[in-house]
C-alpha cells in the first residue's frame, strides 16, 4: 500500500511543488480498488484470534491488526502510522519501538481491550522487558516504566518478529500519515479522567465543598501543589509530609481534588463526617475499611475508623465472636525426608536459628546462623542434605532469601519443588511456625539452668526427638532413623547383651586367653633395641584386650601383642624339681647337658649340688636369648607346651 501511494505522499511533503502527475492519478485509482477490495480488508471477528504487529523508523510509526486465517495467513483488518514529532524523535531506538507498541494499542484499543491477543515486535529487548509474566521493570527508563503500567491493563503475548518478516509494520512507519489532533488523544487517559470525576461525584459530600476545603487544609493544599508542579527532595520536606511521600505517585488531581488512585483524599473538616457515614447501621471494622477503601482516603484511616468501632458502646456490647477459616492442613508424607518446612528464628539470644521440620517423621533440625543470606541458607540445606539425601519439596515464607534468584536456581538444579506460602500468612507454613514456638518456649524455660546455648539447644533437641509426638504418637526418631535414641533414661533398663553374647559365641574359642597375674611378652613400639619386654597381665577389658604392667606403667594391649612368657623351673635342696604351674616332677638334663636325669640312677644325687638351679632346655635357651633379643614364636602357640612332658604320676 505505501509503494502504490508513494507519489501522493510525496506531494505532502514540505517545499515541495503541487505537480498531479499520471502517477499520481494511477496511485489514487488502484488505492481506490484496493481499499474497495475484500481482498486485502477484512471484518473484524471476535472469535478468532488476533495479532497487532507494530514497528518504529526514525521519523515514523507503523501498526497492523490482523486475523489468522483457517489456510494460515494474516489477513489485515486495519493500518495505522503516524509521524514522530520533534522530541519523540530524540528518543533512543528501544523507546521508539515502545512508543509504537503503545501507539497500535491506543489506535485499536476497541478491538484489543478485555482479550488476548498477539503483540509482534521486532525488537528482541522489548519481548522481555514489556512481557506480560514480567513484573514492570525496575530498572528501566521512567518512560518505559509509565508504557508498562498502560499494557498491564491488556492481555497479550509478546513475541520478536524479525525485519525481513515484519515488513507490513515496517512500511507504514517508514511511509507515515501526519499526526492530527484527533489521532493523540490518550485513550486511557480520558477513561481514566471519567472514572476520578465519578469517584469524586458518589460521595456524600459535593465536589466543590472538597474542593474548598482542600484549599483551606494546610496539610492537602500543599499536597495539591507538590502534585501539579512536582515534589521536591525528601530531604527538603518537613516532617508533616513525609508520611505521604512515599504515596507522591499514586496521587492525581480532578476538578480541584486531591485523590490516591480512585479514592479521594478527604479533609480534616469532613474526616469525621465521613467516620459517621461509613459506620451507618453499625458496621464492623472490617465492612467499615473495605467501604472505605472503595471511596475515600486520609491519613491514619485504619486507626480513625478502629477508634470508632471500639469506642462505640452498642457495637461492644453486641460484638459477635471472630469467625476462624477451617484448618487446611498439609498432605501427610509417605516416607521421611520427603518434604521439609523451613523458617527463621530470630534475632532470638541474639542469635538468628535456621528451623527444619520434616513432615513425615516430625525430626526437627535447628541450625544457627551467623548470615541469613542465600548463600548461607544454601550452604546449610547443603549439609542437611548431604547427610540426609535430598528431598522432594521445600515449604518456606517469603522471605528474601528464599525468593531470590540464586536459592530458586540451587532447588531448581537438584530437582526441589519449592513451594511458597501466601504473603503475610504464617499459618500457611504453620509446620515451621509451630516449630519455632516450640524452639523459643523450651529455650526461654531453660534460660535458668546451667549451660551455654548450644548446650541447652543439643538437650532440647535430644529431647524432642526422643519423645513421642503428639500427632504420630511415636517418636520422631523411630519415624526418622528407624530406631529409639538412646537417652539417659535408657540407662536402668536391663541390659540383654551379655547374655544374648553368651548364646552366639562359639564354645570353643580360638581366640587365646590370659589370667590375672600370667607373665607374659608385650610387644614394645617405643624406640628401643628390645622389641619385646616383660610384663604381667593385670586385667582383661574384653575378648581381645587386656591391661598389663611394665615396670611402673600400666600399658593397653591386643592379644595379638602379647605372648605367654613360660616360667622357670626351679630344683630345692632335696632335689626335688617341680613345675611352676603343676607342681610336678619333670625331667631334667645331666650337668653336661647331654644325658636326661633319672631319678633311679645311683649318680643322680652326685651329678646336682644343693645349691644348683636347674633349668629345661627350652627355658635355659628362652633365658639366654632374651638377654640379646627377644624370642621369636609363632602367631598363637599352644599355652601349654613344654620342652619335655611332664613324668606320669602313679596313683
Amino acid at each position: 500500500m505505501s509503494t502504490i501511494v508513494q507519489p501522493l505522499t510525496e506531494l505532502l511533503c514540505k517545499d515541495v511543488k503541487w505537480n498531479w502527475t499520471k502517477s499520481c492519478k494511477l496511485a489514487c485509482e488502484t488505492v481506490k480498488q484496493l481499499l474497495t477490495s475484500s481482498t486485502v480488508l477484512v471484518h473484524y471477528q471476535p472469535e478468532k484470534s488476533v495479532t497487532l504487529a507494530v514497528d518504529a523508523s526514525p521519523y515514523g510509526l507503523g501498526a497492523v491488526i490482523s486475523h489468522e486465517m483457517e489456510d494460515g495467513l494474516d489477513r489485515p483488518i486495519a493500518y495505522a502510522s503516524r509521524t514522530l514529532t520533534t522530541s519523540e524523535r530524540n528518543y533512543s531506538q528501544i523507546e521508539k519501538e515502545a512508543l509504537a507498541i503503545i501507539f497500535g494499542i491506543q489506535k485499536f484499543h476497541q478491538f484489543l481491550y478485555a482479550r488476548k491477543f498477539i503483540l509482534l515486535t521486532d525488537s528482541k529487548p522489548l519481548s522481555l522487558i514489556l512481557g506480560p509474566k514480567k513484573g514492570i521493570p525496575v530498572l528501566a527508563a521512567s518512560r518505559l516504566q509509565r508504557w508498562a503500567i498502560q499494557l498491564s491493563a491488556y492481555q497479550y503475548d509478546i513475541r520478536y518478529r524479525s525485519t525481513t518478516k515484519n515488513g507490513n509494520a515496517d512500511t507504514l512507519s517508514r511511509f507515515p500519515l501526519p499526526e492530527t489532533m484527533e489521532e493523540s488523544n490518550n485513550v486511557l487517559f480520558v477513561e481514566g479522567s471519567e472514572v476520578n470525576k465519578e469517584q469524586v461525584n458518589s460521595l456524600p459530600v459535593t465536589p466543590d465543598k472538597i474542593a474548598k476545603a482542600s484549599r483551606d487544609d494546610p496539610l492537602l493544599s500543599r499536597l495539591i501543589h507538590f502534585t501539579v508542579n512536582g515534589w521536591p527532595a525528601r530531604s527538603d520536606l518537613s516532617a508533616e509530609y513525609l508520611p505521604c511521600y512515599k504515596f507522591k505517585d499514586e496521587f492525581t488531581t480532578e476538578e480541584g481534588c486531591l485523590l490516591r488512585g480512585i479514592r479521594v483524599v478527604i479533609p480534616s473538616a469532613f474526616q469525621n463526617r465521613m467516620l459517621e457515614q461509613l459506620h451507618d447501621n453499625h458496621p464492623e471494622i472490617v465492612k467499615m475499611k473495605s467501604l472505605a477503601r472503595m471511596h475515600m482516603w486520609w491519613l491514619n484511616v485504619d486507626t480513625d475508623i478502629e477508634c470508632k468501632v471500639k469506642n462505640c458502646v452498642p457495637c461492644q456490647q453486641n460484638r459477635s465472636p471472630m469467625a476462624k477459616t477451617p484448618p487446611n492442613p498439609w498432605r501427610w508424607p509417605g516416607k521421611p525426608w520427603q518434604r521439609i518446612h523451613i523458617d527463621y528464628a530470630g534475632p532470638f539470644m541474639n542469635k538468628m536459628y535456621l528451623i527444619v521440620v520434616d513432615a513425615h517423621s516430625k525430626w526437627l533440625e535447628v541450625i544457627t546462623m551467623a548470615s541469613t543470606t542465600s548463600e548461607s541458607t544454601i550452604n546449610a540445606l547443603r549439609y542437611l542434605f548431604s547427610s540426609y539425601g535430598l528431598v522432594e519439596e521445600i515449604v518456606s515464607d517469603n522471605g528474601p532469601q528464599f525468593v531470590s534468584a540464586e536459592f530458586q536456581n540451587f532447588v531448581k538444579m537438584n530437582g526441589i519443588k519449592h513451594i511458597r506460602s501466601a504473603t503475610y500468612h504464617p499459618s500457611s507454613n504453620g509446620e515451621a511456625e509451630r516449630a519455632v514456638c516450640t524452639f523459643k518456649t523450651a529455650l526461654k524455660t531453660m534460660s535458668s539452668e546451667p549451660g551455654t546455648v548450644n548446650q541447652k539447644v543439643s538437650r532440647f533437641l535430644l529431647s524432642y526427638r526422643s519423645t513421642p509426638h503428639s500427632t504420630t504418637q511415636v517418636s520422631p526418631a523411630e519415624l526418622f532413623l528407624g530406631r529409639r535414641v538412646r537417652t539417659r533414661l535408657d540407662i536402668m533398663r536391663p541390659d540383654l547383651s551379655n547374655k544374648i553374647q553368651k548364646k552366639t559365641t562359639p564354645k570353643e574359642s580360638q581366640i587365646r586367653t590370659f589370667q590375672e597375674g600370667d607373665s607374659v611378652w608385650i610387644r614394645d613400639y617405643r624406640q628401643s633395641t628390645e622389641k619385646w619386654v616383660d610384663g604381667i597381665i593385670v586385667h582383661q577389658l574384653g575378648p581381645v584386650t587386656y591391661k598389663v604392667k611394665v615396670g611402673d606403667l600400666i600399658w593397653k594391649r591386643h592379644v595379638d601383642q602379647i605372648r605367654m612368657r613360660e616360667p622357670e623351673v626351679i630344683v630345692d635342696n632335696q632335689c626335688s624339681v617341680t613345675n611352676g604351674d603343676f607342681n610336678l616332677p619333670i625331667p631334667l638334663t645331666s650337668l653336661n647337658g647331654n644325658q636326661a636325669y633319672d631319678e633311679t640312677s645311683p649318680d643322680a644325687s652326685a651329678g646336682i649340688s644343693s645349691e644348683t638351679s636347674v633349668r629345661t632346655p627350652i627355658q635355659a635357651k628362652t633365658v639366654e636369648t632374651s638377654k640379646t633379643a627377644s624370642p621369636v614364636l609363632e602367631r598363637y602357640p599352644k599355652r601349654s607346651t613344654r620342652g619335655f612332658p611332664p613324668k606320669r604320676l602313679d596313683l
